[in-house]
């Protein structure tokens, strides 16, 4: 992600025949990222939504989630129903579409919690005031916790008692690692991020959801709600299965390093040992 290494590496790199392999996933086009890109053999990211720029040199390798901290654990869910969002508190997350979500819910008469777990920047007080306003201006300060940020071996905690996830992100953001977690502890993780889709198979129509429309949101939780155990027991050890395979952690070097060893050049032993002779005369 320091793009700038690239740059006051590539002179003696390349001129060495090094192959260069620079790593970025963001949603930010700058000029170091331009001339890191120019001067890389590869760029490697989680997939393509994270890299912003020409795709021409990327390769994708997944997120690398701890499959074994963020694993299912047979504990009851929290009652009435816990939904959990985890991530900061920012206006990128938009929050206020899941507040929005569940009022509707509580207005069919379902029950159900909510939790926000994550920090708040300093630049985003702002919106997380909108937050707690639009919390109180729909009556759901008995149902709605402000947690703040959690340390990871608590965090699986919360997963494992929340019936689902939810991410608001936008439809064209990167892959947030919030929503792999969730489904790495066997929970449905609904997000209006489109680049899930590839990982949550059979249960996209299930778990996607339009980015900032609270009526679809709470359509999708619904029908969440109505699914039984057992069937949303399924769901979630499916969309695990899923990310071991796409997102394993254990995986992520194994990757990485099969990239490095496709462009390492196969050594020429006719070449090297006429070079040597030519030294030794």
């Amino acid at each position: 992600m320091i793009t700038i290494f690239t740059i006051l590496g590539a002179p003696v790199l390349r001129s060495k025949g090094i192959p260069i392999v620079t790593w970025y996933a963001h949603r930010q086009v700058t000029l170091t990222l331009k001339l890191a890109h120019y001067f890389s053999h590869r760029m490697i990211s989680t997939d393509e939504v994270s890299y912003p720029f020409h795709r021409d040199k990327l390769t994708t390798i997944g997120q690398g989630i701890d499959v074994n901290l963020f694993s299912p654990n047979p504990v009851p869910i929290d009652e009435p129903p816990l939904l959990l969002s985890v991530g900061r508190i920012s206006p990128i997350k938009d929050l206020v579409t899941l507040i929005e979500a569940m009022h509707l819910l509580r207005e069919r008469g379902y029950s159900l919690r909510c939790a926000l777990v994550g920090n708040c920047p300093d630049p985003s007080a702002a919106y997380a005031e909108t937050v707690r306003q639009k919390v109180q201006s729909l009556n759901l300060e008995d149902s709605v916790q402000f947690v703040g940020p959690v340390p990871n071996d608590q965090l699986t905690q919360w997963y494992r008692r929340a019936f689902a996830h939810v991410n608001c992100s936008p439809s064209e953001h990167s892959l947030d690692k919030a929503v792999l977690e969730a489904m790495a502890c066997g929970k449905p993780s609904l997000s209006s991020t489109l680049g899930f889709k590839e990982t949550m198979g059979q249960w996209t129509d299930r778990l996607v959801f339009q980015h900032s429309n609270p009526a679809n949101l709470a359509k999708k939780i619904e029908g969440l709600l109505r699914l039984s155990d057992g069937e949303r027991l399924a769901m979630g050890m499916s969309l695990r299965e899923r990310v071991m395979k796409g997102h394993n952690l254990e995986h992520l070097a194994d990757r990485v390093v099969a990239l490095l060893g496709s462009l390492r050049q196969p050594v020429n032993l006719t070449e090297q040992i006429g070079a040597s002779e030519v030294r030794h005369r």
